[in-house]
């Protein structure tokens, strides 16, 4: 079951942006483990803190933009040959080379290169397991190039590509911190689980090949045998994704892991009037003559009387 227990329309007068909150309450089970090897960090409540023809089927870019702008499918690379010939001379002057991988992947990676500065999440399709274990490793093991994005793949062959803005972190900060100090207080038997906050985890489904990075999570770590995670509250923030594609990753999620009893997902969406100044405008000379960026003071004055 889906609510919706607010909704704010976005408007001038009212901000840059519009929240809307989805509460979905799960069915619980007992019989659904997943155990982890990473040992505990912290316990009583404390944070860890476009069309594309390859060997197999196709892919498509979703540039889901941070505002009210449309879902926008992109033909990128135009060709195998223009994308992988590109790719080669990027990653060249880095020693990194791609020998031997197939075009597909490398049709991927360089449209996730492609979006490191507009930060827009990607979806693509048709990818199978093989080629996320592929994609995957060659990001993790090149971070200086690709940064860290979060990297979701779902059974049915979708691989979500996104990475975190400052946006996002405002609702995933305030839930996990006010989170750990509830937890702190609650009584609970220390002895036998521990009780987690987690931003950015990487879980895997038992059952399925699916891997999901929640925006944050809370579990519960069982210490007694088998010693597994229980998964009972998640967050997902919609912002440079589609609230589609979140719900998508959701119930796939829930389907995985049963015993998760809400999921929390906020769409922020920002009005076309706050994406960016108009060119030429006040604002626009201002910032664009502005070296370092102002202080909170003096971006947005306080307001007298």
């Amino acid at each position: 079951m889906v609510s919706t227990i607010s909704n704010a329309s976005s408007s001038q007068a009212e901000g840059p942006f519009s929240h809307s909150y989805y509460v979905h309450r799960a069915r619980s089970s007992s019989d659904n483990h997943h155990t982890l090897t990473r040992k505990p960090i912290l316990t009583k409540g404390l944070s860890a803190s476009a069309l594309h023809h390859g060997s197999k089927g196709h892919f498509l870019v979703n540039s889901s933009r941070p505002a009210s702008t449309p879902n926008v499918y992109s033909l990128a690379p135009p060709s195998p040959d223009v994308g992988n010939s590109w790719l080669d001379a990027f990653l060249k002057p880095y020693g990194v080379s791609v020998t031997g991988m197939k075009d597909q992947c490398k049709g991927i990676l360089w449209n996730v290169l492609m979006s490191l500065t507009s930060r827009n999440a990607m979806k693509f399709e048709n990818i199978d397991e093989q080629q996320f274990a592929i994609i995957s490793h060659f990001i993790h093991r090149n971070e200086q190039l690709f940064g860290r994005p979060c990297l979701s793949y779902l059974s049915h062959c979708v691989l979500f590509v996104e990475w975190l803005t400052a946006i996002h972190e405002v609702p995933i900060t305030f839930l996990t911190s006010t989170l750990d100090k509830t937890i702190v207080d609650l009584p609970y038997p220390e002895h036998l689980l521990d009780v987690w906050t987690n931003q950015n985890l990487s879980i895997k489904a038992p059952d399925t090949n699916s891997e999901f990075i929640p925006d944050a999570l809370l579990s519960f770590l069982l210490k007694m045998f088998p010693r597994c995670h229980k998964y009972q509250l998640v967050l997902e923030v919609a912002f440079t994704q589609t609230l589609a594609d979140i719900l998508l990753k959701v119930g796939e999620l829930l389907n995985a892991f049963p015993e998760i009893l809400m999921v929390v997902v906020i769409d922020i969406t920002e009005t076309r009037v706050y994406q960016a100044p108009a060119t030429g405008s006040v604002a626009w000379n201002t910032f664009r003559q502005d070296k370092d960026p102002l202080g909170l003071g003096e971006f947005i004055p306080p307001q007298r009387g």
